[in-house]
C-alpha cells in the first residue's frame, strides 16, 4: 500500500527535484501541494502519511513551525522540515516543534534519494550535515572539537536509556495513563523526539516509532493471556484510538489479527499443558 505525501512551501527549483524523487519510488505517492504553510491548515482534519514542509520560504514562519507542532500530535504522521535555510537555530526550533526529520536541499542528489529511502521505512531522516550540527549542539561543541568516538559513545548511552525507558514505559500501567511516550522520553531524557529519532535509527537501524510499535505489541500478547481482557479493554489500556487501530497494528507486526494468534496459542498452550502431563 503507497504511503502518501503532501508538500508544503517547497520553491519551484526544488519541487521539480521532490517530485522527481516520489515518481521514482513505487511506495510514495505525492497527492497534495500547498503554496504556503497557511494553505495547508487542512492537513490537521485530512492528513497525508508523510508531510514536508519548507520552513525557510514561508512568509510567516511562525504559521510553518506552529503547524508543525500541531503535526506532531498525530500518530503515524511523518512531519519532515526541507529547507536551504539551515543555520543552527531553524534546525533546533524545527526539532523543538516535534519535526520527524530535517532535509537540507541543496544536499547532494545522491543524499537527498537516501534519505527519501529512510522515510519509506518510517525512520528519522536526517541530512548529514543537520545530523552533524544537532550532535555538536547536543554536546556543546560548536567548534566541532569533540571526538567521533566520545560523540559515538554518548550517543549509544542516550539510544540504550530510551530502550530501558521505553520497556519501563510498558511495564508500569500507571506512566502510561500519566503521559504519551514521545513527551515520556523527551522530559526525561531532555532532547527533543526528532533528534531521540535521528540518533536511534543510527544506532540501531531501526525508527524509534516502529521500535515502540513492536514493544507495545509484545504487550498486546501479554495482555492476551489475560482471559478476563477483552481486546477492547487492552486498546483502551494501552491508549489505541479503537480495536481495528490495534487489530491493523498487531496485523502488521506479527503477521495475523489478534484473534488468529489468541486461537493459535490456546492451541499451542493446550498441547504443551498435555505434553507436560503425559
Amino acid at each position: 500500500m503507497k504511503q502518501t505525501i503532501a508538500l508544503v512551501g517547497v520553491k519551484r527549483l526544488y519541487m521539480t527535484m521532490l517530485n522527481r524523487l516520489i515518481s521514482s519510488i513505487a511506495e510514495l505517492s505525492l497527492v497534495r501541494v500547498y503554496d504556503t504553510p497557511a494553505d495547508a491548515i487542512g492537513l490537521l482534519s485530512h492528513p497525508t502519511d508523510i508531510i514536508m514542509i519548507d520552513i525557510g520560504d514561508a512568509e510567516d514562519p511562525h504559521v510553518a513551525f506552529e503547524l508543525v507542532r500541531k503535526l506532531h500530535l498525530m500518530p503515524y504522521v511523518l512531519c519532515i522540515v526541507c529547507t536551504m535555510h539551515t543555520n543552527d537555530r531553524v534546525i533546533r526550533r524545527s526539532f523543538e516543534a516535534g519535526a520527524s526529520g530535517f532535509i537540507k536541499l541543496d544536499s547532494p542528489y545522491d543524499e537527498i534519494s537516501q534519505i527519501f529511502r529512510v522515510i519509506v521505512k518510517r525512520g528519522a531522516p536526517v541530512s548529514d550535515f543537520v545530523t552533524k550540527r544537532l550532535i555538536a549542539f547536543m554536546h556543546g561543541q560548536e567548534n566541532h572539537s569533540a571526538s567521533n568516538s566520545t560523540l559515538e559513545k554518548n550517543s549509544t548511552k542516550i539510544v540504550n536509556k530510551a530502550c530501558k525507558m521505553i520497556d519501563a514505559y510498558f511495564v508500569d500501567p500507571r506512566t502510561a495513563a500519566q503521559q504519551k511516550m514521545s513527551e515520556y522520553l523527551i522530559r526525561s531524557l531532555h532532547i527533543s523526539y526528532g533528534y531521540l529519532s535521528a540518533l536511534f535509527h543510527e544506532e540501531k537501524g531501526i525508527s524509534l516509532r516502529d521500535y515502540v510499535i513492536r514493544k507495545k505489541i509484545e504487550k498486546v500478547k501479554m495482555m492476551m493471556r489475560d482471559e478476563n481482557l477483552t481486546l477492547t479493554k487492552i486498546a483502551n489500556k494501552l491508549d489505541y484510538s479503537s480495536v481495528a487501530h490495534l487489530s491493523s497494528q498487531f496485523r502488521k507486526v506479527v503477521g495475523i489479527n489478534p484473534s488468529m494468534y489468541k486461537s493459535r496459542m490456546l492451541v499451542f498452550g493446550d498441547a504443551k499443558e498435555i505434553q507436560r502431563k503425559s
